[in-house]
């Protein structure tokens, strides 16, 4: 049951965070754990002149959604884990882990950028096993798969499957060592 307590400064810079990462209003809610919390991401919404993002919560895992972000999904599910490991507590590593993801692609393109409420559920979709981070048998490389489907050796993961245009490539090389 959500609580009905009064906020601390650092639940409101948290809202703030993550209406700058346009995050739905229920999973402020969720993260926060207070009903007020739902009033001040309303307000910061609309304070950025911005309407809230609403919706069923997303997946990682699925097949419509473009492979370089369920590429960039599963990457971030590596480190969620470790996070894990390493004593982090669930929800700071969720935070820590997309905070790190924002600040290096703040400025990419919005179409090339993964969604803060699809990575919330991705990590609760983790915590509760509905999706799961397999090991390709090929190449070795971790994805994230939904729990219910069966990888066979002959699969091929998103990581066998991503090829880069040599021309795109080329010049990827170029911009960062010129």
């Amino acid at each position: 049951m959500i609580e009905k307590r009064i906020l601390n400064a650092r639940d409101y810079l948290l809202i703030e965070e993550l209406v700058e990462w346009e995050t739905k209003v229920k999973d402020i809610i969720w993260i926060i754990i207070s009903s007020k919390a739902e009033l001040y991401a309303k307000q910061c919404y609309k304070k950025n002149g911005v309407r809230p993002p609403n919706g069923v919560p997303g997946s990682a895992s699925t097949k419509s959604l473009r492979l370089d972000l369920r590429m960039q999904y599963s990457a971030l599910a590596v480190e969620y884990l470790n996070a894990i490991d390493n004593g982090i507590h669930r929800n700071e590593a969720m935070l820590t882990v997309f905070r790190m993801y924002w600040k290096l692609n703040f400025n990419i393109p919005k179409k090339t950028k993964i969604k803060a409420s699809v990575w919330i559920s991705t990590t609760r979709n983790i915590n509760c096993g509905i999706e799961e981070l397999v090991t390709c048998y090929r190449c070795s490389g971790k994805y994230l798969l939904d729990s219910n489907v069966i990888q066979l050796n002959s699969d091929r993961c998103i990581w066998c499957n991503h090829l880069i245009p040599k021309h795109i490539f080329k010049n990827s090389i170029k911009t960062k060592f010129a």
